[in-house]
């Protein structure tokens, strides 16, 4: 019975288990915002859930291409940046130049980016040149 019940657990937790994300974009809180825009001329960061990691977007090659300093932040544990920066959708990807809000790219009610990858980047580009 108890060799039983050790497997029923073992297969409802390999069921339920959620995979840890495999980024190297590193996460940060609501708190460190403000420190992390000023870190770098050029900062994105990606509005985050868990629930939707198959639709976030690969920033590396912001990182590669513009020298972008990248960053991640889970929706889930900072519900500030709801009203704070008018998240409707993740992944949003907000844009900071010289530590101002410059762009703010939005996933439509599909919880998909509208732009591209390649329309990511020269949006994000323009907004460096301006």
């Amino acid at each position: 019975m108890k060799r039983l019940l050790l497997s029923l657990f073992l297969v409802v937790g390999l069921l339920f288990a959620q995979p840890e994300p495999e980024f190297d974009v590193p996460f940060i809180q609501f708190d460190e915002i403000d420190t992390v825009i000023t870190l770098d001329s050029l900062v994105v960061i990606e509005v985050w859930a868990y629930w939707n990691q198959e639709n976030a977007v690969d920033l590396q090659m912001l990182r590669d291409t513009l020298g972008a300093a990248i960053y991640r932040i889970d929706i889930e544990l900072n519900p500030q940046l709801v009203k704070l920066y008018g998240i409707r959708y993740v992944p949003t990807i907000l844009v900071f130049v010289s530590g101002e809000l410059a762009d703010k790219l939005e996933a439509d009610y599909t919880l998909q980016m509208k732009q591209e990858q390649k329309q990511i980047q020269e949006q994000i580009q323009e907004q460096i040149q301006e």
